[in-house]
């Protein structure tokens, strides 16, 4: 008896050292679990994979996109700020014809006795209609931009009741250089002004070897004959100068950007 009961307390130590053995175990086994940002030993890390490095760059593309599509918007922006400074300011006190939808205005002005405003707004409409149909979706979206910030800035500026004229060759000069830039921010952003650029680049789109600034001016010159009748030869002339000068810097920007010396 004595016998077999001291079996059976050999037997539960056994057991007992048994469960002790197995929770030190779990316990160790615990302990070398590797916390989230501890590396596992002997154990490779996980490598990107292919689908992980699409991930990134789609993300980067983004990114891209967005601040690239940002900074157009703000180009186009702020070239027709400065298109609407230089023909609100400059170019309408000064009744200098050069050709564009400003100076078409102008002339219809003098034979329908309509506000400019007006006449700008609703040549500009059409203008914008063409767009849509001949220079594709990305154009048109853009031409809105342009056309809407240029409309609100040179009427801004048009009913502005500060006079900046200081004298004619001073004015002319920074006119040429305000509105070729104006031109070029919103060309080099595949937007045209929605003035004569638009017959322009609709023109240049079916024959190509024909460039944008050289189209341009001779557009104005049509222009500038339709205002001979209206203002005169002394106008007229001045037009002509002014549109030789513009296009031609005009032209030196638009190739400095296909070179990739400008943004």
């Amino acid at each position: 008896m004595d016998k077999a009961i001291k079996t059976n307390e050999e037997q539960q130590r056994a057991v007992d050292n048994e469960d002790l053995e197995v929770g030190k175990s779990m316990s160790q086994a615990i302990k070398e679990i590797p916390t989230q940002n501890e590396p596992v030993d002997n154990q490779p890390i996980k490598q990107t994979t292919a689908d992980d490095f699409v991930n990134i760059v789609d993300i980067a593309r983004g990114k891209v996109a967005r601040s690239s599509t940002l900074f157009s918007v703000s180009k186009i922006i702020f070239g027709n700020v400065l298109l609407g400074f230089a023909y609100a300011k400059w170019m309408v006190p000064h009744k200098v014809i050069n050709g564009g939808v400003t100076s078409l205005a102008m002339v219809l002005n003098k034979w329908l006795l309509t506000d400019m405003t007006y006449l700008t707004n609703g040549l500009t409409g059409i203008l914008l209609v063409a767009c849509l149909f001949f220079l594709g979706k990305e154009s048109f979206l853009k031409s809105i931009i342009s056309s809407f910030s240029y409309l609100f800035f040179f009427t801004l500026f048009y009913h502005w009741n500060i006079q900046l004229v200081i004298n004619l060759p001073i004015d002319f000069i920074l006119s040429c250089v305000l509105i070729s830039l104006g031109y070029y921010c919103c060309i080099s952003e595949n937007s045209s002004t929605v003035g004569m650029d638009v017959v322009a680049l609709i023109i240049h789109k079916k024959q190509p070897k024909l460039p944008i600034a050289a189209t341009i001016r001779n557009l104005n010159f049509l222009v500038l004959a339709l205002g001979f009748f209206t203002y005169g030869l002394g106008s007229i002339a001045l037009g002509i100068l002014f549109s030789f000068c513009y296009s031609w810097l005009l032209a030196r920007l638009l190739a400095l950007h296909a070179a990739g010396k400008i943004i």
